[in-house]
């Protein structure tokens, strides 16, 4: 497969570059005010821990586990490409079971004569594997908080500081380390969604309307649902546990605002992550198709066409003596 430089100077591509950008930033920014004395980083003094450990649960030193928390979503990406024949006819089989006692839909892949994504649509689809990372971390940090903040309960137990401060932190933490796992959430909704599988019912014996849909609307409804949901209560909940369980106010204080700092910036910092894999999704968009549709076709899956609108158009007169 030959790689063309046009492919990646594509404005589309224009978010996804910001982000990996921002994402760098974030961490050097990080790393300057570990090192650096308090006086020298604004006042904004991180501890050294951060650079000696980061994320607790990934070995290494910072700059190791920025290494591979970029190594993470490219091998997941590879993982998820190879298996994604079997994923995607997987959702379309779970599809079907929705359908259990209503008329069951029949089953074909659209041939998309345009395959172009939008730069809103890629910016989208960071924000929501973001959205969900932030939530999915945050329902677990109670239990889990000295996996991404290193040394946490200790923290807890001897520091003068009240743990609210230190709960954002592992939340800012797990957010980066979750992503991996987000996208085995994700890019198997998103390769069923680009193979275009179709669920078509039509109910000649009922008063009601022909039913098109992709498969991987229900899925995709389910999730953003959920995302938006979850992220709400998320966000309600810590901003609570810092405001009516601190004692001191300056940490309070300090806990409030990282929290909303947190979630405003995540979809930027978190989408730097995900933005190899995004491009190598759409590197190999179509070979991965072509593989997906082979596989679907030999589970006796069809191609199938959606006419324009006129083309449906039926002339009056003939729609007259039909129903006479």
């Amino acid at each position: 497969m030959s790689i063309k430089l046009s492919f990646f100077t594509q404005k589309k591509f224009i978010p996804v570059y910001l982000c990996f950008i921002l994402t760098l930033l974030l961490y050097g920014s990080i790393y300057y005010m570990a090192v650096v004395p308090e006086e020298l980083a604004l006042g904004l003094g991180i501890p050294e821990e951060f650079v000696s450990h980061f994320v607790n649960i990934i070995p290494g030193p910072m700059w190791s586990d920025i290494l591979l928390l970029y190594l993470f979503p490219v091998i997941i990406f590879f993982l998820l490409k190879y298996l994604a024949p079997y994923t995607t006819f997987f959702y379309s089989k779970f599809h079907k079971a929705f359908y259990t006692f209503r008329t069951k839909p029949e089953y074909g892949i659209y041939i998309k004569k345009n395959k172009n994504i939008t730069t809103g649509k890629l910016m989208l689809r960071i924000l929501k594997l973001s959205f969900l990372a932030f939530a999915f971390t945050g329902f677990f940090i109670p239990q889990f908080a000295e996996w991404f903040r290193f040394n946490y309960t200790k923290m807890i137990e001897t520091s003068m500081e009240s743990p609210g401060l230190f709960n954002s932190e592992a939340l800012f933490l797990g957010t980066f380390a979750s992503v991996p796992l987000i996208m085995l959430i994700y890019f198997p909704i998103w390769f069923l969604e680009d193979t275009g599988i179709i669920s078509y019912r039509k109910f000649n014996k009922k008063r009601m309307n022909p039913d098109i849909e992709g498969v991987n609307r229900i899925f995709r409804d389910f999730l953003e649902y959920f995302v938006g949901f979850t992220t709400i209560l998320v966000y309600i909940n810590r901003v609570y546990l810092v405001l009516y369980q601190e004692t001191d106010a300056f940490t309070r204080i300090n806990a409030t605002v990282l929290i909303p700092l947190i979630l405003i910036f995540l979809p930027f910092l978190v989408g730097g992550l995900i933005a190899l894999p995004l491009l190598l999704y759409e590197l190999t968009f179509d070979s991965t198709n072509s593989h997906i549709h082979s596989f679907l076709i030999q589970h006796n899956y069809t191609y199938i066409d959606i006419p324009e609108f006129e083309a449906l158009e039926v002339e009056n007169q003939d729609l007259t003596r039909k129903n006479s």
